[in-house]
């Protein structure tokens, strides 16, 4: 039962992003600034996490040592190069568009641009997860990561759609948190 409960406060989740450069309440969104979400307006609502999975990128490390003019294999560790989420949505945003498309900037409504204008389709911003026990109306965590956005899989349009899937990955930033609360009552 425990974890039937944390896929469905996984897969009930609530994505925010926003992006860097963009100022919030005096703020200029950066890897050293982030604006709080009071109000939610303040950045992006991707809505509701479809699928969802953490990834790490690792490589192994074997150290040697020499004892006696011989050489001597120590433990095999491995060590965590990268990690990060990838998910689909059930809704798109406009970055979904602009990374499926290649957008140069961000597109307002009823304004024509230039498709495939962009070759290095990446975003960079704060994700903010929260993932919340929708039953019980509690949060589980909240997690603020620096990182980049990026579109690995292409949606398809037909009978059996498929969604976009997306790749955050996280950069080093002082402000990167997680906030666990009420994980006892997943």
């Amino acid at each position: 039962m425990p974890q039937y409960n944390l896929q469905k406060t996984m897969l009930g989740s609530t994505l925010y992003f926003i992006e860097s450069g963009v100022t919030v309440d005096s703020v200029t969104v950066s890897k050293t600034a982030k604006p709080d979400i009071n109000p939610t307006t303040n950045w992006r609502n991707f809505g509701c996490v479809n699928d969802l999975t953490p990834y790490r990128v690792t490589e192994e490390d074997t150290p040697f040592k020499c004892f006696e003019g011989a050489r001597y294999r120590q433990e095999t560790t491995s060590v965590v190069l990268e990690d990060g989420w990838e998910f689909t949505l059930k809704n798109h945003a406009e970055p979904i568009y602009r990374l499926m498309l290649g957008l140069a900037a961000e597109v307002a409504d009823d304004t024509p641009v230039i498709p495939y204008a962009k070759n290095v389709r990446e975003i960079y911003g704060w994700l903010k997860f929260q993932a919340t026990n929708v039953n019980k109306a509690q949060d589980i965590w909240t997690m603020d990561l620096w990182g980049k956005l990026e579109m690995i899989e292409l949606p398809t349009y037909n009978d059996k759609s498929v969604f976009p899937r997306l790749r955050f990955t996280q950069n080093d930033s002082a402000l990167n948190v997680i906030e666990l609360d009420n994980v006892a009552n997943v």
